[in-house]
Formats: structure tokens, C-alpha cells, sequence
């Protein structure tokens, strides 16, 4: 929460919440990419330079497949909870259109129900891209079947 002030005070209302989420899920992804370059094996490094494969087949070839191994099955979950990020920032910075404005302005009128029917919208956009990551995974491991 404190981010989401910090950047509520050094940026436009509207922009906020993006740079939020952007900041919460870079880290990840960086952390994500860097392991997985890290963890090629060094034995197929190897073999690259003594057969002297060019870099862009070694990056084509060796690296993107690896990062996309590893990758893949934290992307859609670090996409939900930059979603949540952002919703929690659109609550405080309060854009002109949101779903966390949306929220707000029914908290403040007292109504109940519409801040469930937001939360069910919340669950229905998680739903879909939990299913999305399903259909990715699948895709993506497709020689594990």
C-alpha cells in the first residue's frame, strides 16, 4: 500500500495504478527470466561454443525456450495479482474509470450489493485468466502429454 501512495503522490491519478502493477510484476518476471538463463544447462553451452553456433541460434534455440519453460507458469498467476494491485490502487487513486472506482464510489453510497456484484466481476476476470493459464501451460508443455 504504501507504493500505491508513493505513487499516487509522484503521478497523474489515472496512470497510478498501472505504474503500480508494472513495478509489482517486473521483479517477478526479471526474477523469472534471469533463473532460467542462469539455469541452462552447461553442457549444451558447452557443446554450442565447440560447434560454434551462431548467437542468434543460441538465443532462438537454447535461451527463449528456456525462459518460455519457465516462464509460463508464473505468468497468468503474477498477471492476477498485478490485477488485485491495480484494483487495490484505483480504490485510493480513484481514476475517472476503474473497477477499484467502481468499488469505492458503491462503498460510499452504502450499497452492498453492488460492491458483491463488483467482487463477482473481480472473480470472473480471475476465473477467465486462470483458465487462460490452463490453455497456455497446455500449450506450452505440450510434449509432456
Amino acid at each position: 500500500m504504501i507504493l500505491v501512495l508513493l505513487v499516487l503522490i509522484w503521478f497523474n491519478k489515472d496512470k497510478a495504478p498501472f505504474i503500480v502493477g508494472f513495478s509489482i510484476v517486473v521483479p517477478i518476471l526479471y526474477d523469472a527470466v534471469l533463473g532460467a538463463m542462469l539455469n541452462i544447462d552447461k553442457k549444451l553451452l558447452e557443446m554450442s561454443e565447440v560447434y560454434k553456433i551462431k548467437m542468434n541460434d543460441k538465443i532462438l534455440k537454447l535461451y527463449l525456450p528456456s525462459i518460455k519453460y519457465s516462464l509460463m507458469p508464473i505468468l497468468i498467476s503474477t498477471f492476477s495479482l498485478a490485477l488485485k494491485v491495480v484494483i487495490a490502487g484505483e480504490v485510493y487513486g480513484q481514476p475517472t474509470y476503474g473497477i477499484g472506482t467502481m468499488i469505492q464510489v458503491e462503498k460510499i453510497n452504502f450499497n452492498t450489493s453492488g460492491i458483491f456484484a463488483w467482487i463477482v466481476i473481480i472473480l470472473l476476470i480471475s476465473i477467465i485468466l486462470d483458465i487462460f493459464q490452463k490453455v497456455l501451460l497446455r500449450r506450452t508443455f505440450i510434449w509432456k502429454r
